[in-house]
């Protein structure tokens, strides 16, 4: 079961690490997932939370992963419109892949 104190605030970056152990990922791996460079979610140390929209995605692999479903296949589906300079998505830029 999702908590809510999760999605409705920003999680520790601590926290965070225990949800990698869920689908038992890298920050590497994950970074790839969502196309973001590995340094980017790293940064995120500074600021000691981590953004919401990263959070729904890591809780959201935990789920998959606890209920045997597979992340890498719907994550590979989508097209990421990358920022040059910065690796973050432009305008959303997420759009899913027909």
């Amino acid at each position: 079961m999702l908590k809510k104190s999760h999605i409705m605030n920003n999680m520790e970056y601590r926290g965070f690490w225990r949800h990698l152990g869920i689908p038992c990922i890298t920050i590497g791996i994950f970074a790839k997932s969502i196309k973001f460079n590995p340094n980017s979610i790293i940064n995120y140390l500074k600021r000691e939370t981590m953004p919401s929209d990263i959070v729904v995605i890591i809780i959201l692999m935990g789920e998959m992963t606890n209920n045997q479903l597979y992340f890498e296949r719907p994550l590979e589906k989508i097209n990421v419109i990358l920022n040059k300079t910065l690796g973050g998505a432009i305008n959303g830029g997420l759009s899913i892949l027909s």
